[in-house]
């Protein structure tokens, strides 16, 4: 009895979850046609001033609308696994980090190819790369193989983060205070993109502080 009531529990959150992503999906969805018309009008206006302001915030609004858009569909691959070069990804994201003037590196070490939705793979890793440099003034990115998983470590050297809050920022729209939010140009689903797209793999992926100060970003997945 107490195994069905359980199973019963958890087929009720896993729907719950599901109308919610649901939800999410279709707002954001409906939300493009009317900032793309506005947008339009905004560009008709001819104060340029009041045009510079509302259009910076219509751009905040659909960066949100594209990030949310992203959310709902990240908690499940929508390309299959393949053996994919993890040095030639992470390059691929380091190297135009490095081109706008970021403080970005990426240590290659001996590394396997490695099984992964590439496009999903490539997003999760920019999202922690963004993170890192966004918040922490730079990235240095690691790669290795740790216990049959493959490791992806991205580190700064920013302020950190209280203990009680590495785990809080995974989740969605939470902004620990006005240096890590759209100020930066956040909409506090970065981290938590990452993480679905993270489980979806079979992987995990966490915050630790940096002994000296900043932190590290952590994935791990299994290397089949």
């Amino acid at each position: 009895e107490l195994a069905r009531s359980l199973n019963a529990l958890r087929a009720e959150v896993e729907r719950q979850l599901q109308a919610r992503t649901r939800i999410l999906a279709a707002v954001t969805h409906d939300l493009k046609s009317p900032i793309t018309r506005l947008q339009l009008r905004v560009a008709a206006l001819g104060e340029p001033e009041a045009r510079s302001r509302l259009q910076a915030d219509l751009d905040a609004m659909a960066s949100l609308v594209e990030e949310g858009l992203t959310f709902a569909g990240s908690e499940q691959l929508h390309e299959p696994m393949a053996t994919v070069d993890l040095h030639a990804l992470i390059e691929n994201i380091v190297e135009p980090m490095v081109d706008l003037g970021h403080d970005c590196r990426y240590d290659a070490g001996p590394l396997p190819p490695v099984r992964a939705a590439p496009r999903a793979m490539a997003r999760l890793l920019q999202n922690l790369v963004d993170n890192a440099v966004r918040h922490g003034g730079q990235a240095e990115v690691t790669a290795t193989v740790v216990d049959g998983e493959v490791e992806v470590a991205v580190a700064d050297r920013g302020p950190g983060l209280a203990e009680a809050d590495l785990e809080r920022v995974f989740e969605p729209f939470v902004r620990i205070d006005t240096s890590r939010g759209r100020a930066r140009g956040g909409t506090g689903l970065g981290l938590a993109i990452a993480r679905n797209l993270a489980q979806a793999h079979g992987g995990r992926v966490w915050l630790e502080t940096r002994p000296g100060g900043g932190l590290v970003a952590r994935l791990r997945w299994p290397m089949g």
